[in-house]
C-alpha cells in the first residue's frame, strides 16, 4: 500500500491502522511532519532540488524544514527512510547538487521520478516532448552510474523512459493494470482514472511506478522484489 495526500501523516490515526491490513507500506510525505513507526514501512521524503529550486516549487522554508526532519529521524528508527526528487524542465541541471546535499544525511537512498503533465500543461516544469525529455533521463541515468548505492532507481525503468522507449510502456500502462489507485472524498472513495488524476498526458508520463513494473514485468521478479529498488 502506498500511502499519499495531501499529507498521510495528518491522519496518523488512519496511518496505524490502515498499516496493519498490509504486507508492506509506503508513506509519501511532504516531510514538515515528524513520521510514525509503522510496521514494515518506507518513508518516501519529497524533496525536488537545492534550497531555492526545492522551495519555488513546494513553497519558502519548506526545504530547511524536511532537512531538519530527516535530521531528528532516530538511529533505531524501524522504518526505512529515503528520498524522492521529481525532476522538471527547472530543476534538471541541479540533480547533482542535491544528490551530493542528501548522500550525507539519514536518508538511505533517493529515486527521481519524471514530471507527469497535465493535457493542457504549459508551465515551465514541463518539456513538452519525450524527446526533450531525454536529457533529463540520461542525467539521472549517469547519477545512477556515479553513485549506484544511493541512487535506488531502477536501470531498465530509466532506459523504458527514454523516447525511444517510453510510449511502447504508456500504450499498455501497467499501472493502470495492476494499480488500484483510491482517493477519499469526504467520507467516500473514488477510483480514479490514475493516481496522478483524469487529465493526465499520458504520452508524456514520468511516473516511477508505471516504468518500475514495466522493468519487473520485463525481467519477470515483479512478484519478488524484496526493495525500493
Amino acid at each position: 500500500m502506498q500511502w499519499m495526500g495531501g499529507e498521510p501523516l495528518l491522519r496518523p490515526d488512519v496511518l496505524r491502522e490502515g498499516a496493519k491490513l498490509f504486507t508492506r507500506n509506503t508513506v509519501t510525505t511532504n516531510g514538515t511532519l515528524d513520521p510514525i513507526e509503522l510496521p514494515n514501512c518506507t518513508y518516501v521524503f519529497s524533496i525536488d532540488g537545492p534550497p531555492e529550486l526545492n522551495d519555488a516549487i513546494r513553497g519558502k522554508g519548506t526545504f530547511k524544514r524536511v532537512m531538519d526532519t530527516i535530521s531528528k529521524i532516530p538511529e533505531k528508527f524501524a522504518s526505512t527512510v529515503m528520498c524522492q526528487c521529481v525532476v522538471t524542465k527547472r530543476n534538471e541541471d541541479s540533480l547533482e547538487e542535491l544528490v551530493q546535499i542528501l548522500r550525507p544525511t539519514r536518508a538511505e537512498g533517493m529515486t527521481f521520478s519524471f514530471y507527469v503533465p497535465q493535457r493542457e500543461d504549459r508551465s515551465d516544469l514541463t518539456w513538452s516532448s519525450l524527446i526533450r525529455r531525454d536529457r533529463a533521463v540520461q542525467t539521472v541515468m549517469r547519477l545512477k552510474e556515479k553513485y549506484p548505492d544511493f541512487i535506488w532507481s531502477n536501470r531498465r525503468s530509466l532506459e523504458l523512459m527514454l523516447s525511444e522507449n517510453a510510449k511502447t510502456v504508456t500504450d499498455n500502462c501497467p499501472s493502470k493494470r495492476l494499480i488500484l489507485p483510491l482517493y477519499l472524498q469526504g467520507s467516500e472513495f473514488v477510483n480514479p482514472y490514475c493516481c496522478y488524476g483524469n487529465d493526465v498526458d499520458c504520452d508524456l508520463c514520468g511516473a516511477w511506478v508505471v516504468f518500475w513494473l514495466a522493468a519487473k514485468l520485463e525481467d519477470g521478479s515483479l512478484w519478488s522484489y524484496p526493495t525500493s529498488r
